[in-house]
C-alpha cells in the first residue's frame, strides 16, 4: 500500500524534535493548522514536504520512496479558527455552545458579547474543565477563546492560533475517548470556504 505524508521542516530542511519522533501529517493543511502547538515552525520561512511511503509486510514495514518540497499553504487566522470551532462542533453539543458556533461558523455573529462566550472565556473556565477531564468541553473552551482572541486587537495572533490549535486537539482526545474519530481532513477542507468576515 502506498500513501503520501506531509512534514513541515524549518526553512533549511531541519527538523526540531527528539530522536525517534517525527510527525507527518495525511494532509499539508493538517500540518499547518496544527504546527502552532506541534511543530511550531516560523511558517513564513518554513517548507513542506511531501514523501511516498511504501507500507508492506505484516510488520507494516515502512519505506519512504521519494521526498519532494511543495508549496506550504496559506491559511487565515480565521479558517484556523473555523477548524477549532469545527471540530468542537464534533464532540460538545452544549446548546449554548451548538448556537454559538453555527452563527460565528456562517459570519452571523462573531463579537465577544453573547451569553456563551461570556462564560467560556471567564477567567478559569478552561482550567475548571481539565480539572474535571471534560476534553469535549476544553475542545469548544479553546475554539471559543480563539474566537474572542480575533475580536480583541490586544491579542496576539499566536495565542490565537495556538488556542484554535488546542481545540482540535482535545476535540481529537475527546472523539477518541468516546470510540469515534474525527474527519480532521474533510473539517479542514471545509474550514478554508468559511466567510471571511
Amino acid at each position: 500500500m502506498q500513501i503520501t505524508l506531509y512534514k513541515i521542516t524549518d526553512a533549511n530542511g531541519n527538523i526540531d524534535e527528539g530522536p525517534g519522533r517525527t510527525r507527518w501529517y495525511n494532509d499539508p493543511l493538517l500540518a499547518v493548522m496544527l504546527n502552532p502547538i506541534c511543530d511550531n515552525y516560523n511558517l513564513d520561512t518554513a517548507k513542506i514536504w511531501s514523501c511516498e511511503w511504501t507500507i508492506s509486510g505484516e510488520a507494516g514495514r515502512r519505506n519512504n520512496k521519494t521526498l519532494k518540497e511543495i508549496e506550504l499553504p496559506r491559511v487565515t487566522l480565521n479558517q484556523r479558527i473555523a477548524f477549532g470551532v469545527m471540530c468542537a462542533l464534533q464532540v460538545y453539543q452544549e446548546p449554548e455552545f451548538s448556537g454559538w458556533a453555527e452563527n460565528w461558523l456562517s459570519g452571523k455573529e462573531r463579537d465577544a458579547k453573547t451569553p456563551w462566550i461570556e462564560k467560556a472565556v471567564a477567567p478559569g473556565s478552561i482550567r475548571t474543565a481539565q480539572e474535571a477531564k471534560d476534553k469535549a468541553k476544553i475542545a469548544a473552551l479553546w475554539a471559543a477563546s480563539a474566537a474572542v482572541g480575533k475580536i480583541k486587537k490586544s491579542v496576539e495572533e499566536k495565542y490565537i492560533e495556538e488556542a484554535a490549535a488546542e481545540a482540535v486537539k482535545a476535540a481529537a482526545e475527546a472523539a477518541v475517548e468516546n470510540g469515534k474519530l474525527i474527519d480532521l481532513i474533510t473539517l479542514v477542507h471545509e474550514a478554508l470556504k468559511i466567510p471571511q468576515i
